[in-house]
Order: C-alpha cells, then structure tokens, then sequence
C-alpha cells in the first residue's frame, strides 16, 4: 500500500477571484484570474477567467438570468516517477499512480493526466420568483 498524499497533495492551493464589470443595465462582462497549483507529482498553470452574464425582467416579480465562464490556461498535467522492477525490468519512468499496476511500466505513460482549463466551462439558467 502506497500512501500518494504527499505526491498529489499541493503546496499552493489554487486561487480564483472573479469580477463582473456592468456594459449595460441587463448585460455583464465576467472576468478573472486563477493563481495555479502544484504538489509534488502534478501542476496546474494560471489561467485567465471570461464570461457573460445576462438578466432580464420577465414580470415585476420573475426574473431570468443567464451565466456562461471558460477558464483559458490553467492546464493540468501530472509528473511521471520512477520506478525500480528489479531484474525483470530494471530502473524506469512511470505514471506514478499505475506503477503497480498489471500495465507494463512504457505503457503506464500513455495515462497520465493532461486536462485543459476549457474542461471548465460552466453554464446556468436561473430562473427567480418571487412572492
């Protein structure tokens, strides 16, 4: 059993401020930054926050509003370590997190994490009433 809190615990953990600057009465522009993190087998770089906001009035007591924001940047990849297999396969790099798995250690490579900041795109429809 290998403990992977120190591997993928972080030593900065992410920080995202977002701002909405008004262009109109019912249209705002979303905007912000995000710092990054890192521990000792992954990263996250900075990234930059964009978006819209818009609100409507449906009657004196509804309202609609719609929310959409993507995080450009901010991409996440994991290290590789290494790994000793002894006679049968010597001293070699590998997903840290598959290194004892069935997979022959090159092709643990294959699945280390890469996401992209766009994975974070976020939309919501909210709908207000009230009485």
């Amino acid at each position: 059993m290998v403990s992977f809190r120190e591997w993928y615990g972080s030593q900065w953990t992410d920080l995202q401020v977002d701002f909405l600057t008004r262009l109109s009465d019912d249209l705002g522009l979303i905007w912000g930054l995000t710092t990054g993190e890192s521990g000792e087998k992954y990263r996250i770089s900075p990234g930059f926050r964009i978006g819209f906001a818009y609100s409507t009035s449906i009657s004196q007591t509804s309202d609609l509003s719609l929310t959409v924001s993507t995080t450009l940047g901010s991409t996440l990849t994991e290290r590789t370590c290494t790994a000793d297999y002894g006679d049968i396969g010597g001293v070699q790099r590998v997903n840290c997190r598959l290194a004892a798995s069935a997979l022959p250690p090159e092709e643990t490579l294959r699945y280390r994490m890469r996401m992209n900041g766009l994975d974070d795109t976020r939309i919501a429809v909210q709908y207000e009433f009230r009485f």
